[in-house]
């Protein structure tokens, strides 16, 4: 890691926030609640999107006692449109401890990492903004700033490049500075050094000391580990029909699995006499005859608009296999044909025949 080319661009960046630096409620002061609160909210989150939802927010609770006191449906309705609900409960979480240490929050990287919901990027972004300290707040905008000052065509999702970049940047962190010198790298990755567009170098205050422009790769950078292929995988399922009316295999009891171990949960479907739709319990409305399978295993047929029968009659049968133990598709499956003559029905039990057995590729 170049660590004296990154600590050259400490004083352009400097010069260029005081007189660049976008005008953001959070920035009015170093209050920890409210740069916390900012940086919460922010993941995953435009920076216009969340001017109105930090001012209600903080209109609501004004302070940690507040949110701590907050009824969730309150706080979940405050938070509604920011997604990732988890984020609001974590931070109402955070706010009770700081609550019950008296509303001090700690001024280390050390101990706000210790608190619930704060990681090592919104950790130290509290620790230089509100408390000087020389700890590098290190996120996406950051993470391309630096692959292209330095032309580094390392991952920037690789765990030990970011711990590595992150320590090189807090040796840099200037004395007295270290709050402006977090923003101004932020700022300088959201407004000129941007996301999925060319760089603005012509407005860039450490465009001098940019190896990636003076390489011509900047627009290559930063480069992310590819991602793994998706395996797809496809399953055979069988529907039978006879004059109108399908066959269909319900498990008894238990439920029914696939080689890949998908499942219904003994989910049973409500089929009216003369318009069967399903062959088979993890294959909830397979009336096209076939269901895709993900790599997990999880059969996309169950997701069906199929509901459990609560009025079955003589006329809307319920039926199911002829054992009482979990059917499987790759074994001798049990189906029954639905008709309205229950006597009928029971004669109608047969196993599969072989020729209809489901064949699954692996």
């Amino acid at each position: 890691m170049d660590t004296q080319r990154l600590s050259q661009t400490v004083q352009p960046l400097l010069n260029w926030f005081r007189t660049h630096a976008r005008t953001l409620p959070w920035r009015a002061d170093r209050e920890p609640y409210h740069v916390w609160l900012s940086e919460i909210m922010l993941q995953q989150t435009r920076v216009e999107a969340v001017r109105g939802y930090y001012a209600r927010f903080l209109a609501a609770a004004p302070d940690v006692f507040a949110l701590a006191a907050l009824p969730e449906a309150q706080l979940l309705k405050l938070w509604e449109g920011l997604g990732y609900y988890n984020r609001a409960r974590k931070a109402q979480e955070c706010a009770r401890v700081i609550a019950a240490r008296g509303g001090v929050w700690p001024d280390t990287v050390e101990g706000l990492l210790a608190l619930p919901g704060i990681g090592p990027y919104t950790a130290g972004a509290i620790a230089s903004i509100c408390f000087e300290r020389p700890a590098a707040a290190v996120d996406g905008n950051v993470l391309r700033v630096c692959a292209r000052v330095l032309d580094d065509a390392t991952p920037i999702d690789n765990a030990a490049h970011k711990a590595a970049l992150t320590a090189a940047l807090s040796a840099c962190y200037p004395a007295g500075h270290c709050g402006d010198f977090t923003q101004a790298l932020m700022e300088l990755g959201a407004t000129v050094c941007g996301p999925n567009r060319a760089p603005q170098c012509a407005d860039c205050p450490i465009a001098a000391l940019c190896l990636a422009r003076a390489h011509g790769t900047a627009s290559a950078l930063p480069v992310k580990a590819p991602k793994r292929a998706k395996r797809a995988e496809e399953h055979t399922v069988f529907c039978l029909r006879c004059g109108g009316r399908t066959a269909d295999c319900l498990p008894g009891s238990g439920s029914c699995r696939t080689r890949r171990g998908c499942s219904t949960s003994s989910r049973r479907a409500h089929l009216p006499a003369d318009r069967g739709s399903v062959t088979c319990g993890c294959a909830a409305r397979a009336t096209a005859g076939t269901s895709s399978h993900t790599s997990s295993g999880r059969c996309a047929a169950t997701r069906s608009s199929a509901r459990p029968c609560r009025r079955a009659t003589a006329g809307q049968r319920r039926t199911s296999c002829a054992r009482r133990s979990p059917c499987r598709l790759r074994s001798g499956s049990f189906w029954r044909i639905h008709t309205e003559d229950p006597a009928a029905a029971a004669r109608s039990a047969r196993p599969l025949p072989a020729f209809a057995q489901p064949r699954i590729k692996a």
